[in-house]
C-alpha cells in the first residue's frame, strides 16, 4: 500500500515537471496544478473542519494568497526568486515583525499577530468554515475574529465568499446605531440629512459672501491703511471711520463664529450622510 502511494506520489512529480516548460509555463498555471493534483486544497479544508485549534483552522485561505500572488508573475524563474527571497525573511522572530514589514506585505496568521498592529490589514476569506460548532465554539471564533480585525490601526479590507460569508461578517459591517432601523427608515432620514445638508451650504455661502463684502467695505480689516476722506475734517473723519471699522470687526466677528458653527454641522451632516450610505450599501452587499 504504501509503496503504491509512494510510486503515485513520484509519478505526480514526474508529470508535473514534464508539463513545466509548455503547459505550466505561467506561476499561476503551476501552483494551482501542484495544489490540484497533489490535494493540498481538499487536505486543508479537511483540516479547517476537524481543528479544534481556531487559530489554525483556516490554513486552506494561504492557498487562495498563494495562487495570487503567483498570478503577479510572468514566468516560473521570477516566482521561484521572490519565494526564495520571502522564505528567507524571519518575521516573527524576536519583535522583528513590525519594523521588517514597514514597506512589505507580510502573510501571517492571526495567532502569530496577536498583540501588533498594522497600519493596512487584509483579512483574507471571512467565510464559513462548514464545521459544526458549538456555542462556545462560535464564540471562540468571533473571539479569533475580533483580534484578526483590531490588528488594523488606519485601513482594514475584509474578502469573502458572496454566499458563503462567515456569520461575523453583518455583525462587523452593520453600524449599531442603525440596527434597530429598516432600510425605508435609513433612506427616509438620507433624505432629510441631504436636505439639511443643502440649507446649511446655503447658510455658508451667504456668511461668506457677507464677510467678503464687510472685507470689501473696510479693507482695514485686513491690515490695510485706514481711508479717509478730505483734508478739511481730517481728524473727525478719522474718529468716525474707526468707529465704523470697530463695528464692521465686531460684526465679522459674529460672522465668523456663525461660520465655524455651522461648518462644523455641516461636517456631521455630511458624516451622518455617509454612514447611512455604507449601511445602505453593506445591507444590498449581504
Amino acid at each position: 500500500m504504501a509503496q503504491r502511494e509512494y510510486s503515485l506520489f513520484i509519478s505526480k512529480i514526474t508529470d508535473i515537471q514534464s508539463k513545466v516548460a509548455n503547459l505550466l509555463d505561467k506561476p499561476v498555471k503551476l501552483v494551482s496544478a501542484i495544489i490540484e493534483d497533489f490535494g493540498f486544497r481538499k487536505f486543508y479544508q479537511d483540516e479547517s473542519k476537524s481543528s479544534s485549534d481556531l487559530d489554525n483552522a483556516s490554513d486552506d485561505v494561504v492557498i487562495e494568497v498563494i495562487i495570487s500572488v503567483a498570478s503577479a508573475f510572468d514566468n516560473n524563474a521570477d516566482f521561484y526568486d521572490h519565494v526564495c527571497r520571502s522564505s528567507n525573511n524571519d518575521y516573527t522572530s524576536s519583535g522583528d515583525m513590525e519594523e521588517r514589514g514597514k514597506d512589505e506585505v507580510l502573510l501571517a496568521s492571526i495567532h502569530s499577530c496577536k498583540g501588533k498592529e498594522f497600519g493596512n490589514v487584509v483579512y483574507f476569506n471571512l467565510s464559513e468554515n462548514g464545521r459544526k460548532a458549538s456555542e462556545s465554539d462560535t464564540e471562540e471564533e468571533r473571539r479569533v475574529c475580533y483580534v484578526g480585525v483590531t490588528r488594523a490601526i488606519q485601513n482594514l479590507m475584509i474578502t469573502a465568499n458572496r454566499k458563503g460569508y462567515s456569520l461575523f461578517l453583518p455583525e462587523l459591517l452593520k453600524n449599531p446605531d442603525f440596527i434597530r432601523k429598516s432600510t425605508v427608515m435609513l433612506n427616509t432620514k438620507l433624505a432629510k440629512m441631504r436636505t439639511e445638508e443643502q440649507l446649511l451650504s446655503g447658510k455658508i455661502k451667504g456668511l461668506e459672501n457677507e464677510k467678503e463684502l464687510i472685507f470689501g467695505s473696510y479693507p482695514e480689516l485686513k491690515g490695510e491703511d485706514l481711508q479717509t476722506e478730505g483734508q478739511l475734517f481730517r481728524k473727525t473723519s478719522m474718529k468716525m471711520r474707526m468707529k465704523k471699522i470697530e463695528k464692521a470687526g465686531n460684526k465679522i466677528e459674529t460672522v465668523q463664529n456663525q461660520l465655524e458653527k455651522y461648518s462644523m454641522d455641516l461636517v456631521a451632516k455630511q458624516d451622518t450622510i455617509n454612514e447611512i450610505l455604507t449601511e445602505i450599501g453593506y445591507r444590498d452587499l449581504l
